[in-house]
């Protein structure tokens, strides 16, 4: 049986939501009409917090709890901040408010989003009270202002079938496209024209002088006031002409009209002046309290309702808040330091508070800055309740899944009121409280009882219920007309000031979900689609990719709101109405990235990369400027399945959330000391990793499998000297390892190109041609047998099993240590920790690193000779600091879940059977499918081809490697998706049909 909730998501929508077999589908009833967006439909695909943490470290929720009592009792509760976000936006979110207002803390005010808007409805209206949907679906004609509802509330599509479009827009939306007119303003001109669409009215007689006298009986002065715009100039500047004014004119009288507004248009410091002039029209018309008639914004969800909590305390603005003069700082469903106008503001003032306390569901750079992190319930795992500022609904949220996961807002101010001594009602009374202020309708929902089907019926809202029309306006003299020279040349030379638009994405939520990387611009600009630049304005800079959109006005540049770093650029004042942040104030320059002048010349990536860096690579002239996962973005915005992991490193894929928050964590913190004192994370890690491996090895920690071999080789000799009185220093190896590039790890690689030019080498290394030679090879000097399980370097070629348990069989009865060097097969690369444990053997030494760290640089040696090596034998500067172990112990932990899950099995098989089948199909070109795991490789039959194929696969999208002379290597992130996986060899099939 499925039950009902309600969308937790701050949108126009709020949309009703059935929950069965733990999946969400919209209520076919209703405003939802049966479909979610598409946050909804993947809600359960997103990372969120697991598990509260302090400092790094992962804790209890009851440990949280008491650190969090700790943490406020640390300073005076005035000397506390609550920054209370809107992402879960249940009436029940502003119990936390009732807390921290009675303790003495402080609160905030205004509006990151449509404070302005709403500050100047109520200036003329008296009270925001929207226009109801079934209003809308009344309406004749329907002006889209500034909003895209197959973004932002994609619920109104239904409704505007059969109906004439009108849309206000410098964007050439998708609305804007099916619309009947469309007029493409300059951006922050609305004002203007809305004050010039009234003053046609009146000088065409098409006002409901009736109307007027009744409820705006100061229409005149406002008639006058819209006289001091020159109308022709204006026009000309906002790229309108009359015929277009009048041809809407035509369109609106005598009409049922809907007035669609979204939140772009007011976010300017006279934000609140250019929705009271939308009203004005309204007004003018005579539309309000008619039928299909009114102005839809983002009505006040909380009409109508008195809150149960006591709420009264100081409170500061939201939108520049001065982080630094509080020394506590409790943030609730809020990432201020992306959310918030002129990030680079708050990030530096933040810098000075002495506990920062995030309360969440999702990871985010605020997150990562917290030092104590609660992690929330998601709205399936609580009871709430909602409204929306989109239409008059309230809807239950009901508890309907449990989950050992976070804390509800409630239950932790529960336990902070029972700490404190506070009043706090049980849960359900407050939730009964809010529904007291609605009633059933006829289909069994709930209806806020206060609001009007037909707000204004009987006027409006203020004193004398007349509406308060504009007195006076301040006109912008720099919207002036922008000519844009279509040379690319002269237009690189030339810094235009573009202005800045922020609209919704239709893939994140403000800095939720799959947040975009570029920057929208006109091709005519003169830059390249995928060329990297920089957007600057007076506050700040930022580096996206370019994305050609030519529906865009050529004196405009887009960048959606969720897109990191575009709060680089917004600044932190505030409208002067309103308190709300002003996103698109700002005017901003653009600049190529790749062009550097230094000693008068520009140089690209690559002329620095050739004029500074030795040339020790055959590179490929490809810049990766990001990754998720198996997948990386170059800077052209091209992106690429990685199966590469580069070289194996990147075993738990690019941008890991769970590494780089333990790392961004810690360098917060302490980055490095020396090894002469205790390192907590280092410890940490090496248990993690003689845990996860099941041997009983003590580890040494350096920073590359080169230096993890060099350890390995130091400790056989010394236990050879160890071992009576003929001294053992002879390390035997196979003629086509790997095992690195230090003098002695290149001797200590049996292929012969290897030992060129760099001599003379340090001796004592003889080379097997394979397993079964070694025997012949033993004599009283051997110190050790030095071995690579599955050979990377040399063609992803594994041992026989049955020869390496022989070998370890015949070296334990010589006391003679066999050394893995697992540098490439270490953590599950092959489905074991170890290839080791997969081959069934105990060797004496082990080496470990690339996948281990996961992209920071490690190298580990384990052993089971523990005590060999003494104080002063061996050390690292750098090796197993703070930054590299807290590493090791995040990708352990990470790995761990994968293996014990079944995932990492799961997903092998699924990559092994794509890659057979691929080489089924192309049988022509390879010999044999080899390799163990995720470690795997296809033999060419000509090695001529295996250049050709490498540069194919990157050209359509897909990353993988060369080994030994012919051999196509593959090395996965151990976490790639089977979506990836299928991308990826997309790509490897069309990059065989140009072999």
């Amino acid at each position: 049986m499925s039950k009902t909730t309600a969308c937790p998501l701050d949108c126009f929508d709020a949309c009703e939501i059935e929950y069965k077999n733990f999946a969400l589908k919209g209520k076919s009833s209703g405003h939802t009409q049966g479909f979610l967006c598409p946050h909804m439909n993947h809600f359960g695909e997103y990372d969120r917090i697991t598990k509260p943490r302090y400092k790094g470290i992962s804790i209890s929720m009851q440990e949280a709890l008491s650190k969090l009592k700790e943490l406020l009792d640390t300073n005076d509760k005035s000397e506390t901040l609550l920054y209370r976000g809107s992402g879960n936006f249940g009436l029940m979110q502003e119990v936390t408010d009732h807390f921290f207002a009675q303790v003495g803390a402080t609160l905030t005010n205004g509006s990151l989003c449509d404070g302005a808007g709403e500050a100047g409805i109520i200036k003329g209206r008296g009270s925001n009270k929207n226009m109801p949907l079934s209003e809308i679906a009344k309406s004749e004609v329907i002006i889209f202002w500034g909003r895209n509802p197959h973004t932002t509330s994609s619920h109104l599509l239904p409704l505007v079938k059969n109906k004439t479009i009108i849309v206000i827009d410098p964007i050439k939306t998708e609305i804007a496209q099916m619309a009947d007119i469309h007029l493409q303003i300059k951006p922050h001109t609305d004002l203007y024209l809305a004050m010039i669409l009234t003053r046609f009215l009146h000088i065409n007689s098409s006002c409901d002088y009736e109307y007027l006298e009744k409820y705006a009986n100061e229409y005149e002065d406002f008639y006058e006031l819209t006289q001091t715009i020159r109308i022709k100039s204006m026009l000309e500047n906002m790229g309108v002409t009359l015929g277009q004014v009048g041809t809407i004119l035509a369109h609106i009288e005598n009409k049922r009209v809907a007035f669609v507004c979204g939140v772009g248009i007011q976010k300017y410091k006279d934000g609140a002046d250019i929705l009271r002039a939308i009203d004005a029209i309204v007004v003018t018309l005579g539309l309000f309290g008619k039928e299909g008639c009114g102005v839809a914004y983002l009505g006040d969800s909380k009409e109508g309702i008195t809150t149960p909590f006591i709420t009264e305390a100081k409170r500061v603005s939201k939108v520049n808040t001065k982080f630094n003069e509080f020394k506590t700082l409790f943030i609730q469903g809020a990432n201020p330091l992306e959310q918030m106008p002129n990030a680079q503001r708050a990030y530096n003032a933040m810098k000075h508070i002495q506990n920062v306390i995030y309360f969440g569901l999702y990871e985010n750079v605020t997150s990562q800055r917290a030092d104590l992190v609660i992690p929330a319930k998601t709205f399936l795992e609580k009871n709430d309740i909602r409204t929306s500022y989109g239409h008059n609904a309230m809807i239950e949220m009901p508890k309907l899944q449990e989950s050992e996961i976070g804390i509800s807002e409630y239950d932790l101010t529960s336990f902070l009121c029972k700490e404190y001594k506070i009043q706090l009602k049980p849960e359900q009374e407050y939730i009964e409280h809010f529904k007291s202020f609605s009633h059933k309708s006829d289909d069994g929902s709930l209806i806020v009882s206060a609001r009007e089907d037909l707000p204004y019926k009987n006027g409006f809202d203020t004193d004398d219920n007349m509406f308060v029309f504009l007195e006076e306006i301040e006109i912008d003299r720099s919207i002036n007309k922008i000519v844009l020279t279509k040379n690319r040349d002269k237009q690189r030379k030339k810094s235009k000031e573009l202005y800045l638009i922020t609209p919704k994405s239709t893939t994140s939520l403000n800095s939720q979900f799959k947040r975009e990387a570029f920057v929208y611009i006109h091709s005519d600009l003169g830059y390249n689609e995928g060329e990297s630049i920089v957007v600057s304005s007076s506050v700040g800079s930022v580096t996206l990719v370019v994305k050609h959109k030519d529906t865009l006005r050529l004196d405009t540049l887009l960048i959606y709101s969720g897109t990191k770093g575009v709060n680089n650029l917004t600044s932190s004042e505030i409208s002067w109405e309103g308190d709300s942040a002003v996103y698109q104030e700002e005017k901003v320059t653009i600049q190529a990235k790749k062009e550097r002048v230094q000693r008068g010349e520009i140089m690209n990536i690559e002329e620095l990369d050739k004029k500074y860096l030795l040339q020790t690579y055959g590179r490929d002239n490809v810049e990766f400027v990001s990754g998720t996962n198996a997948t990386l973005t170059d800077s052209s915005g091209k992106k690429y399945i990685d199966f590469t992991s580069g070289i194996g490193v990147v075993s738990v894929g690019h941008a890991n959330k769970r590494v780089n928050r333990a790392i961004c964590e810690q360098i917060s913190n302490i980055t490095h000391i020396s090894n002469l004192y205790n390192i907590a994370p280092q410890a940490k890690a090496a248990e993690a990793v003689a845990k996860a491996s099941g041997y009983d090895m003590a580890c040494f920690f350096g920073n590359s499998g080169a230096e993890a071999n060099e350890g390995a080789i130091k400790i056989a000799r010394k236990h050879g000297e160890r071992d009576g009185e003929i001294k053992r220093y002879k390390i035997i190896t196979l003629k086509h390892s790997f095992h690195g590039r230090t003098i002695t790890t290149v001797k200590a690689t049996g292929q012969e190109a290897m030992h060129n030019y760099f001599g003379p080498f340090p001796d004592g290394f003889v080379y097997a041609e394979n397993i079964e030679a070694i025997e012949a090879l033993l004599d009283d000097h051997t110190a050790a047998v030095m071995i690579e399980l599955i050979q990377g370097e040399g063609g992803v070629e594994p041992q026989d099993k049955a020869q390496v348990q022989a070998l370890e069989r015949l070296l334990k009865l010589q006391n003679i240590p066999l050394i893995v060097d697992e540098v490439q097969t270490g953590g599950y690369r092959t489905g074991e920790f170890t290839a080791s444990q997969l081959y069934g053997i105990t060797p004496e030494i082990i080496t470990l690193a690339k996948g281990i760290g996961g992209g920071v640089p490690v190298g580990i040696v384990m052993t089971s000779l523990k005590n060999v090596l003494s104080a002063g034998d061996h050390g690292s500067t750098f090796g197993g600091n703070y930054l590299s172990s807290t590493a090791v112990c995040s990708v352990v932990e990470i790995l761990n879940e994968l293996k014990q899950s079944g995932t990492l099995e799961k997903i092998s098989l699924y990559f092994n059977q794509a890659l057979e089948k691929f080489y089924e199909d192309h049988q022509e070109q390879f010999t044999a499918k080899v390799g163990i795991g995720m470690m795997c490789g296809l033999r060419v039959k000509d090695t001529k081809t295996l250049s050709s194929i490498i540069v194919n696969a990157k050209e359509s999208g897909a990353m993988v490697l060369k080994a030994g002379r012919d051999t196509l290597r593959f090395l996965p992130p151990l976490t790639i998706t089977k979506e990836e996986i299928d991308e990826g060899f997309k790509a490897l099939y069309s990059a065989m049909s140009r072999v």
